[in-house]
Parts: C-alpha cells; structure tokens; sequence
C-alpha cells in the first residue's frame, strides 16, 4: 500500500528535470506554489532539507516564484540518478508517515525531522546505487 501512494505522491508532484549540468540539479513542480507556511513552518523546506543532509549536497534552495529546488552538487560523489533515488527514498518516508506529520506540532518539527532522516538512511543503506 506505501508503495501505491508513494507513486501517487510522486504523480502528485509532477517533478520534472530543468537543468541538470555537472555539480547542478535544478528540479520544477508546479506544487512548489502551494508551500504551506503553518505556525511559523514551513514544511515544504523543512522536508527539502533532509536532501542537504547527503554528503554531497554543497547547498540546496527552493524557489517558490519559479517553482524550483535548485541543487548543487559534488559531481565526484553523486549524479543525477543518485539524486533522483534519493528523491524517491524521501518521498517514501515522507509517505509512510504522513499521518505523523500531519499531527506534529511546530514545537516538534526538529524532532520529526530527526526521525524522519533516521529513517532515510535506514533506507539508504539497502540501496546499492547509494553505496557505491
């Protein structure tokens, strides 16, 4: 059943490539306008972030005028495919605990995320592509 609304998640979000040069992934969703800013969170950037925890990632930035998550890279430790996988891995996780984020107080959104990242290199480490 994950499996299924990770797919829909991901159809949902329409993430389409924009540019993807040597040490940047610029990647568009139309959804990007849709941020929520809820109690002082942003929830949309609080989840990008998990992607800034990747060794690899120099710096990420979402903008929301372009509706675009702008990416940069050391192209010695990933590539686009790796990015993508762990795209996918995150919105997974993100998945699979809806129900959670969707009842965490902005108090505890730090904490979440810690769980949530946890959790992603859970997952991470069973994939080879990402341990290569």
């Amino acid at each position: 059943m994950a499996s299924l609304k990770s797919a829909a998640a991901k159809s949902f979000l329409n993430l389409k490539v924009v540019e993807d040069s040597t040490g940047l992934l610029v990647i568009g969703s139309k959804k990007l306008q849709n941020h929520d800013d809820t109690a002082g969170v942003n929830y949309t950037e609080k989840i990008v972030s998990l992607l800034s925890k990747i060794k690899g990632i120099d710096s990420l930035g979402v903008d929301y005028n372009k509706q675009v998550i702008n990416i940069k890279y050391q192209p010695t430790i990933l590539n686009t495919p790796k990015i993508n996988k762990y795209i996918d891995l995150i919105i997974d996780v993100v998945v699979e605990n809806l129900s959670t984020i969707q009842k965490c107080q902005p108090e505890q959104v730090d904490a979440l995320l810690e769980q949530l990242n946890t959790q992603l290199n859970a997952k991470v480490a069973k994939v080879p592509l990402l341990n290569s």
